[in-house]
């Protein structure tokens, strides 16, 4: 399998997180500082207010940019992981262009959001509910939430297919997926119109399909219109 990753983006993105926490720290310090020396005037209270909203704001920013592109595994790497095996007709694109996560496969192409959770999440057709406990709370600045990932990979979708409109002549088939890789979650699926699975059972999902729609020739043509960007970065597993 060859993973090409655009990891331009990930130090990028890894120096401004870096660059953020000290500037949201500052500014938490700096509003409990004028709001314990205000002596109760209105500005000053006004001012600690600001201070602290600013941080706080930045504290979340900061939080994203740190789960997503410096904590490991990152979602890239965990899919590296999962998909280990699969011969060199298959390649996984990271943080392309066109989409998040991509993998091109002989049976089409797989669109994948991926969330890194534990707990108990419950799927009601679109909407992810996590069973709250005390521990997500002190955790308020340290994981993510889980969002909307089948409107995240949906929209993924449709980005991918308006850039191969644009730049190729062919379509192929297009799947999204939303892949749950901490050992200590327990989903109840009830109906999501997108498959959901554990990032251990991805590679046997995807071994049931066996019916061929992207020739050789295609392949190396959509891995050229993907990835070209990215061909520095690029290896094989």
């Amino acid at each position: 399998m060859q993973v090409i990753t655009n990891t331009k983006i990930i130090e990028n993105r890894a120096l401004w997180a870096k660059r953020i926490t000290p500037v949201s720290i500052v500014l938490l310090l700096s509003g409990l500082f004028t709001n314990l020396t205000g002596n109760n005037q209105p500005d000053m209270a006004r001012l600690s207010l600001i201070l602290v909203t600013l941080g706080f704001i930045l504290s979340f920013v900061t939080s994203n940019l740190v789960n997503r592109w410096v904590r490991e595994p990152r979602a890239d790497q965990i899919l590296t992981t999962a998909l280990k095996g699969f011969g060199k007709e298959y390649v996984l694109f990271n943080y392309t262009e066109a989409a998040s996560h991509i993998f091109l496969t002989p049976q089409g192409l797989y669109v994948m959001a991926v969330r890194k959770q534990d707990g108990e999440i419950t799927v009601k057709e679109r909407r992810f509910a996590r069973k709250f406990n005390w521990r997500q709370l002190l955790n308020i600045f340290v994981e993510e939430s889980v969002g909307y990932p089948i409107n995240e990979v949906e929209k993924d979708v449709d980005k991918l297919r308006q850039f191969l409109q644009k730049n190729s002549e062919e379509v192929p088939p297009i799947q999204p997926l939303v892949i749950f890789s901490n050992e200590q979650v327990k989903l109840t699926l009830n109906n999501p119109p997108v498959p959901v699975l554990y990032s251990k059972e991805l590679k046997n999902y995807l071994r049931k399909f066996t019916k061929q729609a992207i020739t050789a020739p295609q392949r190396d043509k959509l891995t050229e219109i993907i990835g070209a960007k990215y061909k520095i970065q690029t290896k094989e597993i």
